[in-house]
């Protein structure tokens, strides 16, 4: 696996031999990757909030939202 986050004219690459990877040990690797292109920790720690997404099909509607 490859991730490859290209900015300012600076590319920074994150390379893992192992493709079986989880969506959290993906985002750990993002993460990561963001702190060594100069982001602090603290601005790109996922919140503890346990948010998910929902898929609405083209038929179905939201009815009520309700935000944080």
């Amino acid at each position: 696996m490859k991730i490859e986050l290209e900015m300012y004219g600076a590319t920074y690459i994150a390379e893992m031999q192992n493709d079986e990877m989880t969506g959290e040990d993906v985002m750990e690797l993002f993460s990561r990757l963001l702190v060594t292109a100069g982001y602090p920790p603290s601005v790109i720690r996922l919140p503890d909030d346990d948010g998910h997404y929902e898929y609405i099909a083209e038929d179905e509607e939201i009815v009520k939202r309700k935000e944080n």
